[in-house]
This record gives structure tokens, sequence and C-alpha cells, in this order.
């Protein structure tokens, strides 16, 4: 069955998948049967849906965790090291595979199933081996997708529509905005109901230019922004949106360009992370660089605790060697980059290799 089984898709909606699907056309011949496995599953999962609306009623209807923890940075910058990194301290709470897979049903469903999704999850990430495990942090993109039609996912699972999902997921406005910031609102609120006293911590790329509606949702909300050399940041997402369409895609569709999407996607979005930086009030976020992460891990740590104003660092580090001890042996992708690739990413993306202290290529 494969990544089918597991596609973001099997936890949406059946409003979510009816909404995509009249935007967006038909899957192709072998995947129809897998669609109307979805729709099923969506119909037979309703009352769950409805049930857990119930319960944030019973719990009083938490809002969302004014000080949550937002990580931040264009795919591939180190957001997912730094992210895995936190997850290790058990005063965090980020979002688990169960509750991305099933973000509608999360307080009754995914409760209940939880021994027996655990069992089935994958012992890795297909995009870049990085192992998973029940407690594995995830993008709440994924919940974003399953709960609403405005998610950048629905462009890769579509790509006949990519135009119609891309960009105006990306950076929504009008009543499309609304229907995300619902949505993120609704799932962050269910987070909050087993969070236990743990502060949330969550990371999400396509969040780079929503700080202050963030700001707006979660009142005390704290960004942490990596950064990685943009010509690093490009050949690698250029890998990443190739695996993303060969594994997610449910529809035939012309060949794109993908170093050009990448390259695109990068000057919009860190050009729309500056402008949210220059709108927002203090504090502002904080830069990690994602050399200085991989070369002295525990002093980015303990500077970051410091900034977010988090107490237990001493008391997490041992926590954080063992995990960093676990994956020494992890050897990252690498990639040889064109001399066409260096010239096009520097006459492009120029202003941001000055910004965030990176040499431009030759």
């Amino acid at each position: 069955m494969g990544l089918r089984s597991r596609h973001p898709l099997a936890g949406a909606s059946l409003a979510t998948l009816a909404r995509v699907l009249a935007a967006s056309g038909a899957p192709r011949g072998r995947d129809l049967p897998w669609m109307a496995a979805y729709l099923l599953s969506a119909t037979a999962r309703l009352p769950f849906a409805l049930a857990d609306r119930a319960v944030l009623g019973l719990r009083g209807a938490p809002a969302p965790p004014a000080d949550a923890v937002f990580i931040v940075g264009h795919w591939r910058s180190g957001t997912t090291h730094l992210y895995n990194l936190l997850a290790q301290a058990p005063r965090f709470q980020t979002v688990s595979p169960i509750a991305t897979g099933l973000p509608g049903e999360l307080l009754t469903l995914g409760t209940a199933l939880r021994p027996w999704l655990e069992r089935i999850l994958p012992k890795d990430r297909w995009i870049d081996a990085v192992e998973v495990g029940p407690d594995a942090p995830q993008e709440d993109e994924f919940a974003l997708a399953a709960l609403s039609d405005v998610s950048f996912y629905h462009a890769i699972f579509f790509p006949k529509a990519f135009e119609h999902h891309f960009l105006p997921s990306l950076f929504p406005e009008g009543a499309r905005r609304t229907r995300a910031e619902q949505a993120l609102s609704l799932f962050y609120r269910k987070l909050a109901v087993g969070a236990g006293g743990r502060r949330l911590v969550v990371k999400n790329p396509a969040h780079s230019a929503r700080l202050t509606r963030l700001r707006v949702l979660c009142p005390g909300a704290r960004f942490v922004h990596c950064v990685r050399d943009p010509l690093e940041v490009i050949v690698s997402s250029r890998r990443f949106y190739e695996r993303l369409l060969a594994e997610l895609a449910l529809q035939d569709a012309p060949e794109r360009d993908l170093e050009a999407l990448a390259i695109d996607t990068y000057d919009r979005l860190m050009r729309g992370y500056a402008d949210e930086v220059a709108a927002l009030a203090p504090p502002h976020p904080a830069d990690v660089r994602f050399e200085r992460l991989r070369a002295e891990p525990l002093t980015v740590l303990a500077e970051l605790y410091d900034g977010l104003e988090q107490a237990g660092f001493a008391e997490d580090r041992p926590r954080f060697e063992r995990y960093l001890e676990r994956v020494a042996d992890y050897r990252q992708n690498s990639y040889q980059v064109a001399p066409a690739t260096s010239a096009r990413v520097a006459d492009r993306l120029a202003p941001f290799f000055a910004r965030f202290g990176y040499a431009r290529p030759a």
C-alpha cells in the first residue's frame, strides 16, 4: 500500500476533500480508488469529528497556547533538526504524527487508535531518512491540509491545479485566510487540551510569512528563524519538491522547472518574512544559523533558552546530548551544483546572501 495508505489526505475532513476536489479536478485513474477510500473514511469519521468539538466544549474550549514557539525559515534551512532537538525536552509539546494524521478527531478517535496507529508509522521520513517515531515532531501544515483547503500541500497533491493552491495558500487573503486561521485555531485548541503544562513548539516553514497573524492567535508567541546558505537551500529544495511530487501527487501534470519554483518561492517567502518582522512588535525572532547549529548545537540551544526566557536548559542538556549521540552517524544528502544554478541563484537572490551574511557564489 505504501504512502497512499498514509497519505495526508487519508485523515482529511469531508468538507476539505469536497472543496479541494471541486477546485482541483479528479485524481488519475490509479488513485481514484484511494480517493474513494479517503472520502469513505472521512464520512465514517464525521461522528468523531463532532465529538471532538464536544470534548473541547466540555474542557472549557481552551484558547490556543499564548506562549507558543514557532520555528520558521525556508524549507531545508535546518528547521527539522532544531525541532527534533527541542522535542527531546519534556517541557515542550510538539505536534505528533497522530495529531497531523487525524487532526479532526484527535481527542476521540486519535486517542483511541493511538497504539495501533503507532505500529504502522514508517521508520523514517522518505524525504531525507530522518527517523520517525510515535512522538516524532511533525509540521502542523499537514494538519492544516487535512482541516482546510488552504495549504500549499494541496498543490503537491493536485499538480494540475498547482497555481490555484500554491501561492494563494502560502499567502492567503480574504476568505482563504479566514478558513486557514479557523483551522489553525481549532487545531491549537485541541493541542492545548493535552499540553499538560508543556510549552507548545511548532515547526512550519510556511509560517515564515504569517508572523503577525500567529501573534494575534497566540499573543505571547515567540519565533525562531533558521538561516542557511541560500544556494544550498535552493539545491536541496529542488530535490525536496521532486520527492514530494513523486510520492504524494495524485495527478499527472506537465513537468515543471523545479529550480525556478524553488528560487521564486525562496524570494517571495523571505521577502514576506522581512515584511512580517518589520511589522512585528518586540520581541523579534531569534536567528539560528544552520552551520552553527550543526557545529555547536548545545551552545546554540543554551542561547535559545535564554532568548525565549525558558528555564531548564541544564536539566534538559543530558537529553539533548543523548539525541545528538544517537544521530551522530546521520549524513545529509549531498548534491553537485551546476555552474548555471550558481549563477541563477546568485543573480536572483543576491539581497539574501548579503542579508544573511553568506558569500555570494562567483
